[in-house]
């Protein structure tokens, strides 16, 4: 009684061969399918900023920043979310970076309605708002001093519906892997003393998360 090999059995022949066409297969498709790291740096006059340091604002104030939280994302990583205090969060995925790279900005109305509650949608991050006003798209706070006072400001930024929609894509450049952000402008910007607080979706929000966006070249 003669035995045939099962469907599912390869005889050794059969698996080198299957080995090697692997294997030559991954020769061929590694040097295009290299994942690396975006770096993402937040300047403040060309220097590193460090929460809770005084940095000086216009020509006799300074500034304090206490808290720089946003969403960001690449081609690669449509979501992910930025916190200044916690460097694990500083560096995003992105596949054959070069000179300059499209980024977005917030999230879309879909992001923000799905359901998702896991990674950058976790309500345990502190950026959800509710069901009908979805995520703040860029949280920051802190402390101006003047000559006269000093004013704490928190801002919330975000929207996903019209015409408040805070999503945009931009292209930025790169250095070394590395995309910088300059905030001389978006604090310029602020409404600190007129009004210190923003805390959801509407037209000076909107305003706002338009400079933000600008900050990144």
């Amino acid at each position: 009684m003669s035995m045939s090999a099962l469907p599912w059995e390869l005889n050794t022949f059969e698996a080198m061969k299957r080995v090697t066409h692997f294997l030559f297969g991954l020769v061929l498709i590694a040097p295009w399918e290299i994942w690396a790291q975006l770096n993402l740096r937040v300047l403040y006059r060309l220097a590193p900023i460090t929460l809770g340091k005084r940095l000086p604002f216009n020509s006799n104030d300074s500034i304090q920043l206490d808290q720089l939280k946003f969403y960001i994302g690449t081609k690669d990583e449509k979501v992910h979310f930025f916190d200044l205090e916690d460097s694990l969060t500083h560096t995003l995925i992105l596949h054959q970076p070069e000179d300059s790279t499209l980024l977005y900005f917030g999230m879309d109305s879909l992001a923000n309605t799905q359901g998702r509650l896991d990674g950058p949608f976790d309500p345990l991050l502190g950026m959800y708002w509710a069901w009908n006003t979805g995520y703040i798209q860029i949280k920051i706070s802190g402390v101006l001093w003047t000559s006269i006072q000093s004013f704490p400001f928190e801002y919330h930024l975000g929207g996903y519906r019209h015409p408040y929609i805070t999503h945009y894509q931009k292209m930025v450049s790169l250095h070394n892997r590395t995309v910088h952000l300059s905030l001389e402008g978006f604090l310029s910007a602020l409404p600190i003393q007129d009004q210190p607080k923003i805390m959801m979706p509407g037209p000076r929000a909107w305003t706002l998360y338009q400079h933000f966006v600008s900050s990144f070249p």
